[in-house]
């Protein structure tokens, strides 16, 4: 039975994460700095952007893209990592040069910022799946590849707006998009492909050349597929948030190859569909 009090839990719960990571920082920023920020002969912007920066309230492209944003996650200046305050400010490889080249001649210390933030009891943000926007699908696709049989598995997991479970697809085949052939068959109109894979994500969603040269037959058939949709839109999630396709692409459930589930999904990915939070048929 939902209420307004069991949404607003749900969503609190969510974003619990995100808020002890906020919480961990701050506690261990002096309250020195706060002063000096406010106390800075410079425009009241410039100020309120160093404040939203110790807050880590700004809007990057991997914030955006946790609040259900269709938009990569990935940074659009190095086209490799994801785009969080720190990479954006200080750690991506275009932006340590500027700060050797000014007048403060500053080297950024990667090891010190790295540590910073991943160690010293701050938690790393925690990714679930999340459901596309009205009207548009989710599509989740990974592979999986045995050095024992010498054999690729892709699969499929399509979920709509209301996270409800649409259909999945497991077949032997080494081509990670052709999981996407699902949605082609049920003619949905607009999808998000989503996958764990950096690189595939990045040269679909920028240039198809800029990666290997032996991808490039692949992701040209994955474009050509991208014209047969309404909308279609590529995203990156980490493998935390892509668990149910993961388990069902996994080399060790050969037993359910080449088979397609609609309305129903498999009994191996019922429970991970419930932990996302999101209704899924018994």
């Amino acid at each position: 039975m939902y209420t307004i009090k069991s949404g607003y839990h749900w969503i609190h719960n969510r974003e619990a994460p995100l808020r002890h990571r906020r919480s961990s920082l701050l506690a261990s920023i002096n309250k020195h700095v706060w002063t000096s920020i406010w106390k800075l002969e410079a425009p009241p912007k410039i100020r309120l952007f160093m404040w939203c920066i110790l807050h880590i309230a700004l809007a990057t492209r991997l914030d955006l893209s946790k609040r259900h944003v269709n938009i990569s996650p990935i940074s659009p200046i190095c086209n490799k990592e994801d785009e969080l305050v720190e990479h954006m400010l200080l750690l991506c490889p275009w932006v340590e040069p500027v700060w050797f080249g000014g007048q403060l001649n500053y080297k950024v210390n990667r090891f010190e910022i790295d540590t910073h933030v991943h160690s010293n009891g701050v938690p790393q943000i925690i990714s679930v799946w999340s459901p596309p926007k009205f009207a548009w699908y989710k599509v989740n696709v990974d592979s999986s590849w045995s050095s024992t049989t010498k054999k690729g598995h892709v699969a499929a997991v399509i979920r709509d707006s209301n996270g409800r479970f649409i259909a999945a697809r497991k077949q032997s085949d080494k081509a990670l998009l052709e999981g996407c052939k699902p949605a082609n068959y049920l003619e949905l109109g607009k999808v998000i492909i989503e996958s764990n894979s950096k690189e595939v994500v990045s040269s679909l969603s920028n240039s198809i050349y800029q990666g290997r040269w032996e991808m490039v037959p692949v992701l040209c058939k994955a474009m050509n597929m991208k014209g047969s949709f309404q909308q279609c839109l590529w995203s990156w999630v980490p493998r935390s948030a892509n668990r149910a396709v993961d388990i069902l692409a996994s080399v060790k459930n050969l037993e359910m190859s080449n088979y397609t589930w609609v309305e129903r999904p498999p009994s191996l990915i019922v429970y991970i569909l419930k932990n996302d939070g999101l209704p899924c048929p018994h």
